[in-house]
């Protein structure tokens, strides 16, 4: 029902004036919990991934909260926050299939940096979801392909850019090399971004106190990659014994490259607990890691052992708060369960264990962190008692920690050893729930034989995004558009 104006006009009916009402209050509340979620990332998770300025984009919103471009970006911001903390999903009911509608229109006519933030952070939402997923996968090659497009993985691009827009896109690029390598190692990928640009480096930015511990973590990884390992690992054949004398010298650079990271990474009292947390896990992770390639290739590598490494990374873990661990996300359930697997094999392989701890104590402590972290992961702990059970014929004995270490600090606070494990972890749960979370897991963990293998070839779409004159086309037809702060 509508009445009719003096003018001739229709006004609307009291009932429409307070839908309209509702409409707005809706939409301010929705933009309060959207500025309280980039809060969130600003302190908890900005730190890692160092490639949005909140306040600039916080007040975009508050100026203009109609503004689609910024909303489109703190959209996903947030769905990357909530899903990352294991935040309540009453606190905000974002649309994850908006966002994703909404990305495939922009890249096309939008911001393509914008896009490229917003591919990133959808990646990072649906890892979460299933870690080593198509879309997660999808997403993450969608967000290094446009980087590419952009060239910002070539140092001559920056030339012609003033020096705000010069350091988010080194920090893009370099957080891309960093999460792609991450992914590559843990979901079994080759790596297709080899960016040949300078690092970021500090300015007067209000939030470059993040900047040196993020290439800390920026430089563990490049490490990784100019060592040479996962060229060793991917293109070896089966006869591994020829590969010694190439692997050696690779692994045992490694070794050295690390620890050396090790010596300048002492004094981190600049870094924040999330960004320390997230330094410490992935140089214990890369230990083990480069431990059972070792072991694979027959090389023994000096200064490395399993049950030494788990015990420091459980004596760090106990010294860093809750939120911190919780900010990385499920890589540090990932990253836990590689530091187990490395364990187990080196008590498999007794000649490894030079450590005095003993295997059933770490044991316990990884098996804990798996337990907690973010509610427990099922999948991996069920991983990871099939293994023991492969690996060691008397778990009763195996698995028993000590008083000692009933004791100790290894964890949290909020973590406390599980006294009742008297037995094996698979009294815990039955090979038929064991084989379900099997089934289960889409992408398993690193298993260094899949390294092996040659990657498979490009699509011939692939090949005709990549092939230089249509690079060009496409970065002609963007080279006019605004890059945003």
């Amino acid at each position: 029902m509508h009445l009719q104006s003096r003018d001739g006009g229709v006004e609307p009916t009291p009932e429409r004036h307070h839908e309209h009402d509702e409409e707005a209050n809706d939409g301010m509340e929705d933009l309060s919990i959207l500025l309280e979620l980039l809060g969130i990332y600003a302190t908890r998770l900005f730190p890692i991934w160092p490639i949005v300025d909140v306040a600039d984009l916080s007040n975009t919103l508050l100026l203009d909260p109609l503004n689609t471009k910024a909303r489109h970006l703190a959209e996903a911001v947030a769905l990357a926050t909530v899903a990352q903390l294991k935040l309540s999903p009453s606190m905000w009911k974002g649309n994850v299939e908006q966002v994703e509608h909404d990305a495939l229109r922009e890249t096309d006519t939008g911001d393509l940096v914008d896009s490229l933030r917003v591919s990133f952070f959808l990646h990072i939402y649906h890892e979460n979801q299933t870690a080593g997923g198509i879309k997660s996968l999808l997403y993450l090659r969608e967000a290094i392909t446009k980087a590419q497009l952009l060239r910002v993985d070539r140092e001559a691009t920056y030339s012609s850019l003033d020096g705000s827009d010069q350091q988010l896109l080194r920090r893009l690029i370099w957080l891309l090399f960093v999460t792609e390598r991450g992914v590559a190692m843990l979901h079994k990928l080759p790596v297709v971004l080899r960016p040949n640009t300078l690092f970021p480096w500090a300015t007067d930015h209000s939030r470059d106190e993040v900047l040196p511990s993020f290439l800390k973590l920026v430089h563990l990884f490049y490490v990784f990659d100019q060592s040479g390992i996962f060229e060793l690992l991917r293109n070896s054949d089966t006869d591994v014994s020829s590969m010694e004398a190439l692997a050696r010298g690779c692994l045992e650079l490694l070794q050295r490259k690390l620890v050396d990271s090790d010596r300048s990474g002492d004094g981190d009292g600049g870094s924040s607990d999330v960004q320390k947390a997230d330094i410490f896990v992935t140089r214990q992770w890369m230990r083990a890691v480069l431990w059972r390639a070792a072991k694979r290739f027959g090389v023994v590598v000096d200064g490395i052992d399993p049950v030494g490494v788990a015990g420091e990374f459980l004596a760090l873990v106990s010294r860093l708060p809750t939120t911190a661990l919780e900010s990385q996300g499920p890589t540090l359930e990932f990253k836990t369960y590689e530091i187990a697997t490395a364990v187990v094999d080196a008590v498999t392989d007794r000649r490894s264990l030079v450590s005095t701890s003993r295997p059933s104590d770490v044991l316990h402590g990884l098996y804990s962190i798996l337990s907690s972290s973010r509610g427990g992961n099922k999948t991996l702990l069920a991983l990871l008692n099939s293994k023991l059970a492969m690996a060691s014929p008397d778990l009763r004995l195996l698995l028993r920690p000590s008083p000692a270490a009933l004791s100790a600090p290894f964890l949290p606070e909020q973590v406390q050893w599980d006294t009742s494990i008297s037995t094996s972890f698979l009294d815990m749960i039955g090979q038929e729930e064991v084989d379900q979370h099997l089934a289960d897991l889409s992408w398993p963990p690193l298993d260094l034989g899949n390294l092996l293998r040659t990657p498979s070839p490009p699509s011939p779409m692939t090949q005709m995004l990549l092939e230089p004159h249509h690079q060009d086309q496409y970065h002609h037809q963007h080279q006019q558009s605004s890059i945003p702060g």
